[in-house]
């Protein structure tokens, strides 16, 4: 005999395990099928918007919430331009390991001037090995750094701001 049993695609924030029975006779035998979350399998982006910053610049690093992820920063804050980034010591880093990072886009405020250069990436496999620094590809008319990172092995980012001049991002997204 063919059984075929169908399952729906997990789309959820969690696993989802499945157990199947099959008895015959004196004979029995069990099945189990989980699936995965969808966000442990890259499917989340978390997007930084000046809602969540602070209205001055800490000087200690803070770490700020989006959704439930966290984000470490140091001189980031809300002045009413979006996410402001303070010349040569401001930074947003990831905290914890939110599995394999796929991307990170950057978003300048329309209104503010596009010095894609004036920002670093960092990335690494661990949070104190954040050294390798990753090629950006610009976009001049949508005002957009984005970085391609599926073909390494990252967990960890830190952007900085190593420039003299304040840098103005309307979001930043990283994709897992």
């Amino acid at each position: 005999a063919t059984v075929v049993l169908t399952f729906a695609a997990n789309t959820g924030d969690a696993a989802v395990t499945y157990t199947v029975t099959f008895t015959a006779g004196e004979l029995t035998k069990t099945f189990t099928l989980t699936q995965n979350a969808a966000a442990s399998e890259g499917a989340s982006t978390i997007t930084l918007t000046d809602s969540v910053l602070p209205t001055a610049y800490p000087t200690t690093e803070t770490i700020v919430k989006v959704g439930t992820y966290e984000l470490g920063i140091l001189n980031v804050a809300n002045y009413g331009n979006g996410v402001q980034v303070k010349k040569e010591t401001g930074y947003i880093a990831n905290k914890t390991n939110n599995g394999k990072i796929k991307s990170i886009k950057l978003t300048w405020n329309p209104e503010k001037s596009f010095y894609p250069t004036n920002i670093q990436l960092s990335v690494g496999a661990s949070a104190d090995a954040v050294s390798t620094v990753a090629e950006q590809q610009a976009d001049n008319d949508a005002k957009t750094v984005t970085y391609d990172l599926s073909s390494g092995n990252y967990n960890f980012f830190k952007i900085s701001n190593t420039s003299t001049y304040a840098v103005y991002f309307s979001k930043v997204e990283i994709v897992y």
